[in-house]
C-alpha cells in the first residue's frame, strides 16, 4: 500500500508532462497548418484572383488550391517530422496492409455511408432548412472539373488522414484520455474546415471524424481510413453527378436509409470482430502513441 502511495506523486508529474507535450505538439502542427493555408488563400484569391487574364480561373478553381495546399503540407510535415522528431511520417501513421476480408467490409461500409449520407441530406426538411451541407458539396463536388476533383479525391484522402489521424490524433492520445481525444478532434475538424455552419453539418462532420478515427484504431492501419475517405467522397460525387436519389419519395428514401444503415452497422461489427484476432503489424511509432 505504501509503495503505491509513494509512486503516486511520481506519476503525476509524468502525466502532466505528457499532457503538456500532447497539447504543445498539437498546437505546433496546427500552426503549420494555418501558416501554410492562410497565405495560400490570400495569394490564390486576393492576388491571383484579381489578375486580369487568369483571375477568373483562380476564382472558379478553389479545389485546385486545396490540392496545392495538401501537397505542400504533406511535404512540410514529412520534413518537420523527419528533422525535428527524427521519425518517419508514414511509418508513424502506420501505413500497413490488412486482410482482404477487412478491406471488403470497409469497401461495403464506405459505399453504404456515401448512399446513406446522400439520401439523408436529400430529405426535404434538411434540404430546405439547413444549407450547410449543400454549400459544402457545391464547392467540393459539384463545381470542380473532373480532373481537379480526382486530384482532390486522391491527394486529399491521404492528406486529411495523415493530418487529423496521423499527426493530431496520435499526438493527443499520447497524453490525453481517448474520449477527450475524440471530442477534441471533432471540434478541431469542424472548426478547421469551417463546418460549423449549421447543426446537421456539424453532426455529420463529427460522426465522420469518429468513424474514420475508429477504423484507424481498430485496423491499426491508416489505409483503412484513407480507403473509406476515398470511396465515400467519390461515391457522393457519382451520386450527385448522376442525379441519383434527388426526387424525394417517402417510402423509397426511408427504405434506403434503413438498408444502408444496416450495412454500415454490420460492416463495422465485422471490422471490429476481425480486428480482435488480427495480427497486423504495428510499427513502434504507432504503438508509442497508443498508451490510452
Amino acid at each position: 500500500m505504501s509503495s503505491h502511495i509513494e509512486d503516486a506523486p511520481k506519476r503525476a508529474p509524468s502525466a502532466i508532462k505528457n499532457i503538456g507535450r500532447s497539447i504543445s505538439w498539437t498546437v505546433a502542427h496546427s500552426a503549420i497548418y494555418f501558416g501554410i493555408l492562410v497565405p495560400l488563400i490570400i495569394l490564390w484569391y486576393q492576388v491571383m484572383g484579381k489578375h486580369e487574364v487568369y483571375g477568373e480561373w483562380f476564382n472558379h478553381n478553389g479545389v485546385v488550391m486545396i490540392v496545392v495546399n495538401d501537397i505542400i503540407q504533406i511535404s512540410v510535415f514529412y520534413l518537420f517530422i523527419k528533422f525535428i522528431k527524427k521519425e518517419n511520417l508514414f511509418k508513424r501513421c502506420n501505413f500497413v496492409s490488412f486482410s482482404k476480408t477487412t478491406a471488403l467490409y470497409i469497401i461495403a461500409l464506405s459505399i453504404s455511408a456515401a448512399i446513406f449520407t446522400h439520401t439523408l441530406f436529400a430529405l426535404p426538411y434538411l434540404k430546405n432548412n439547413f444549407s450547410g451541407y449543400e454549400s459544402v458539396m457545391a464547392f467540393l463536388v459539384d463545381t470542380p472539373s473532373t480532373w481537379s476533383f480526382v486530384l482532390f479525391l486522391i491527394i486529399g484522402s491521404f492528406y486529411k488522414e495523415i493530418f487529423f489521424r496521423g499527426l493530431l490524433f496520435n499526438e493527443m492520445r499520447r497524453g490525453l484520455h481517448i474520449g477527450i481525444c475524440y471530442a477534441l478532434l471533432c471540434v478541431i475538424y469542424t472548426y478547421y474546415f469551417e463546418l460549423m455552419r449549421d447543426i446537421p453539418l456539424m453532426i455529420y462532420a463529427a460522426i465522420g471524424t469518429c468513424l474514420f478515427t475508429t477504423l484507424y484504431l481498430w485496423t491499426r492501419s491508416m489505409y483503412a481510413a484513407v480507403i473509406m475517405q476515398f470511396l465515400s467522397t467519390g461515391g457522393i460525387y457519382v451520386l450527385r453527378h448522376n442525379a441519383m436519389i434527388e426526387q424525394y419519395n417517402h417510402t423509397y428514401h426511408n427504405a434506403l436509409l434503413l438498408i444502408t444503415f444496416g450495412v454500415i452497422a454490420f460492416s463495422l461489427y465485422k471490422v471490429y470482430s476481425l480486428s480482435k484476432r488480427s495480427t497486423v503489424h504495428q510499427h513502434s511509432d504507432f504503438k508509442k502513441y497508443a498508451g490510452n
